[in-house]
């Protein structure tokens, strides 16, 4: 499920209101020519009417989830997936989960994204159940491209961060920092573009 910017947006929403054409009063029966946004009509007089149509914009009535739906959105999920993605000199971060999330942000750093998703994290699941058997990951994009070929799965040893490709290059390497694990891609990596980061985190060993 996509991250919600606006908390009004799990509980109320409103369909796109459609295009109606209505055309001069029908003689013999004819029906009127109706069109949705995304149907398509065929009638050999089309042309004939659409000289004479009127279009009319209706609005529909105001959509409202079910319960269940509700309860969905408002949830926290044992998976939550936190994307970050280098955009000029910033870091975007959004995201996806069946659950509840935090809300999109922006940092300076990848280091500076990375820690704030983790304490937003911590204090969602705070005094819940759930975050005992919750997990917190990351999906780090730092190079434009078409990432996938290369997953480099991140875990600590001590005061270092061990990055692993689990695709089978059988590229491993250390850095003390995020900041140097990207250095090291872009070191040990024949095509960074290709290439995304993987670190997934215990909620229950978050910092609070």
């Amino acid at each position: 499920m996509a991250a919600r910017d606006d908390a009004v947006h799990l509980l109320f929403g409103i369909e796109a209101a459609r295009l109606k054409v209505l055309d001069e009063p029908p003689e013999d029966d004819e029906p009127l020519l109706a069109l949705d946004r995304d149907a398509v009509q065929a009638t050999p007089d089309v042309d004939k009417r659409f000289e004479h149509a009127l279009a009319v914009l209706i609005p529909h009535r105001p959509y409202f989830p079910s319960p269940a739906a509700i309860l969905q959105a408002l949830k926290l999920s044992d998976l939550v997936t936190c994307i970050v993605q280098r955009s000029g000199s910033r870091w975007d971060v959004d995201w996806a989960s069946d659950g509840k999330t935090p809300r999109n942000s922006v940092a300076a750093s990848l280091t500076a994204a990375l820690d704030e998703a983790a304490s937003q994290v911590a204090s969602l699941y705070a005094n819940h159940a759930e975050a005992l058997g919750a997990e917190l990951q990351f999906a780090i994009y730092p190079w434009k491209g078409n990432a996938g070929d290369v997953i480099l799965d991140i875990s600590r040893d001590g005061s270092e961060l061990v990055a692993t490709d689990i695709q089978g290059s059988g590229i491993t390497f250390r850095a003390t920092s995020f900041d140097g694990v990207v250095e090291g891609a872009e070191r040990y990596l024949p095509d960074t573009s290709k290439a995304m980061l993987r670190w997934i985190r215990r909620v229950s060993d978050l910092p609070g």
